[in-house]
């Protein structure tokens, strides 16, 4: 499912069960000693996905860190992203050389509560969610929310800067199973990003996948 969301060069890995009880290096293991066994079984599934990635990518042994904002530290030329939710976890990277910057997202298919409605949404998103059906389970304001979510992932690397969900405005195509992303708030130049941005969404029975890559 999340392969379908990345460009041929993109390398995806889903976690198997074994990978959330999985063995750590003693680096990453460090960076969970504390954490509550939910969290740790998703930080766990995450890095075994990532150095599963990594060596498809020809990469070994690196311990995979986590920077200031829990950002996974992914090798010199390597970009990527993880996601994971309750039962589900994924991996998704690529060499800098073919893309600068890789975002993923994974939700339960469960609609978004009413209450963070108006804190996610744009009001014209919200208009253009009630006028279609939404997928089987779901609203239209839950995918909203992943595809912001994987934008973010995929901005943050390159800019460092912190965007709100009132910064983005996402339409869907239902046919493409596509979506597009348009930036509401001003970026520096100097990033050359395009003011609208591309993704792909996916959906089953049980969840949501949304991803982003941005070209060199």
């Amino acid at each position: 499912m999340i392969k379908a969301l990345f460009p041929s060069q993109v390398v995806t890995v889903t976690a198997t069960p074994a990978m959330w009880d999985g063995k750590l290096y003693p680096e990453e293991a460090a960076f969970i000693q504390k954490a509550v066994i939910k969290r740790r079984r998703e930080f766990t599934a995450g890095r075994l996905c990532a150095k599963a990635a990594l060596k498809a990518l020809g990469v070994t042994g690196f311990p995979v860190l986590s920077g200031g904002e829990r950002e996974p530290l992914w090798p010199p030329g390597i970009t990527g992203s993880i996601s994971h939710c309750d039962d589900y976890c994924g991996v998704a990277l690529a060499r800098q050389a073919t893309l600068t910057s890789i975002g993923l997202d994974i939700e339960t298919i469960r609609p978004l509560d009413d209450d963070l409605e108006a804190m996610i949404c744009t009001p014209q998103e919200i208009t253009r969610a009630n006028l279609s059906p939404p997928p089987s389970g779901s609203n239209w304001q839950k995918f909203i929310f992943s595809a912001k979510e994987s934008v973010y992932k995929s901005l943050f690397p390159v800019t460092r800067i912190y965007l709100d969900f009132q910064d983005l405005d996402i339409t869907f195509d239902s046919d493409r199973l596509q979506f597009s992303a348009t930036l509401l708030t001003q970026l520096p130049t100097e990033y050359n990003l395009p003011d609208t941005l591309t993704g792909h969404f996916r959906y089953n029975e049980s969840h949501i996948f949304t991803g982003i890559s941005l070209s060199q």
